[in-house]
């Protein structure tokens, strides 16, 4: 059964993205595959909000061996 993302609520504007996923994207990381989401779709999804795919790809890749 594939399991549904659930996004982040809008609210004030994030930071701009350097080197690290702000903590929001973390937690939203995080809650998801605790969910069970599959790691594909969660880079999919951080790359939907415009996380650069290997940032997006180390950051679930870090979030889900912790």
């Amino acid at each position: 059964m594939k399991r549904a993302l659930v996004r982040p609520r809008r609210g004030r504007a994030t930071r701009p993205l350097a080197a690290v996923v702000s903590d929001r994207w973390q937690r939203w990381v995080a809650d998801n595959l605790v969910r069970g989401v599959a790691a594909r779709d969660l880079v999919a999804g951080l790359e939907g909000g415009g996380v650069p795919g290997e940032l997006a790809r180390r950051t679930v890749a870090a979030l889900a061996s912790s």
